[in-house]
């Protein structure tokens, strides 16, 4: 993945199109439920996450790519973790179906570093 904005890439060169598909533009995503089941599925590799109270839970896509990077931070106004879900038989951290609490202002960068097998940094 891109480390650059589509706008930076357009600046360097690339056609607009080419530009908006590697850039590492944000997405916005809300928690869905508290469980894997039904789970908001993250759609953008650099995802600023919102929560609410029973509203926690995202999943990773299960069509993501082997050493796909997703940049993801919770800047949520309430004291609220999210909860980040692998796909359906997914491994986290050898856990089947596991997940990731990422607190209040917290951050991390996950991948799928082999077939269904995901780890992550937490940010400090």
């Amino acid at each position: 993945m891109s480390q650059g904005s589509t706008t930076a890439l357009m600046g360097a060169g690339l056609p607009g199109e080419q530009a908006e598909l590697i850039g590492a533009d944000y997405s916005l995503a809300a928690g869905k439920g508290t469980s894997q089941t039904g789970a908001t599925i993250l759609l953008s590799q650099n995802v600023e996450i919102t929560v609410a109270s029973g509203q926690t839970a995202l999943v990773m896509p299960n069509n993501a790519y082997i050493m796909d990077d997703y940049w993801l931070t919770n800047q949520s106004g309430t004291a609220t973790s999210a909860l980040i879900f692998v796909p359906s038989g997914h491994k986290l951290n050898g856990s089947t179906n596991g997940n990731l609490t990422l607190p209040q202002f917290k951050s991390a960068i996950m991948w799928q570093y082999k077939y269904q097998n995901w780890t992550y940094v937490l940010t400090a």
